[in-house]
């Protein structure tokens, strides 16, 4: 029974595995950068196999593949420290790098020209982005393709598809670009005022904590103390 709970531990293991494997992807004429941080599905695999380990028998294998698999929804919903740092900064500075593309195409530089410019006046990660998409398509890239990779970034995307669409259709970048930065700047805005209007809210669980021990000390505890003492008789 062991041998065959341990053998359908491991078969439901790999197949997590084959699962949740990210296939690498690689765009023409650049080298697949390797990925440095945690793979993905070990937090799920974990999971399992402590399911599995700590309850035992095909109900723990049961329970672990359904914890696992939920773990595999509910976890990449969680932001690191990090990526939202780095999104944060792409939010800040999109407005102005879009503005700052559409200023250099008016003034008749050329479009890859133009984004370089502009990403040397706005800060990582953005500018590094930017600067290794367009080194990418001039030794030889797909433009399609890149573009394709830098709309996968979270805040990007917008910005990904409007070049896309200038590549496919011949649309005026310069024309797609004042309205992007003005859709940038009213997403901005919205997550700024839902930010303000929540931190009334947030506040108020540390302020209970801190006038809760005050209110009992100086007000529930005196009453009950003289309740005491006219009852004992003290």
């Amino acid at each position: 029974m062991n041998a065959l709970v341990i053998i359908t531990a491991l078969a439901v293991a790999a197949f997590i595995y084959v699962f949740l494997r990210t296939p690498s992807t690689r765009i023409r004429g650049q080298r697949p950068v390797a990925n440095l941080g945690l793979p993905r599905w070990l937090a799920p695999l974990l999971i399992f196999a402590g399911c599995a380990v700590l309850i035992g028998g095909v109900s723990g294998v049961v329970i672990g593949v359904v914890v696992a698999m939920s773990a595999t929804v509910a976890l990449p919903k969680f932001e690191s420290r990090a990526t939202r740092r780095d999104r944060l900064s792409r939010e800040s500075y999109l407005p102005l790098f879009v503005d700052l593309v559409a200023a250099c195409l008016d003034a008749g530089v050329n479009t890859y020209d133009s984004l370089v410019a502009a990403a040397h006046a706005v800060e990582p990660p953005l500018r590094d982005e930017i600067e290794r998409a367009v080194t990418s398509i001039r030794w030889g890239a797909d433009p399609v393709d890149v573009w394709a990779s830098i709309g996968e970034i979270d805040g990007l995307r917008e910005l990904a598809k409007a070049l896309t669409r200038s590549l496919e259709s011949g649309a005026s970048l310069a024309e797609l670009l004042p309205q992007l930065a003005h859709d940038a700047r009213d997403r901005k805005r919205t997550r700024v005022e839902a930010r303000t209007r929540t931190a009334g809210v947030r506040l108020m669980g540390p302020l209970g904590l801190m006038f809760l021990p005050a209110f009992v000390l100086l007000g529930v505890v005196p009453v009950v103390a003289s309740w005491a003492t006219l009852i004992l008789g003290i």
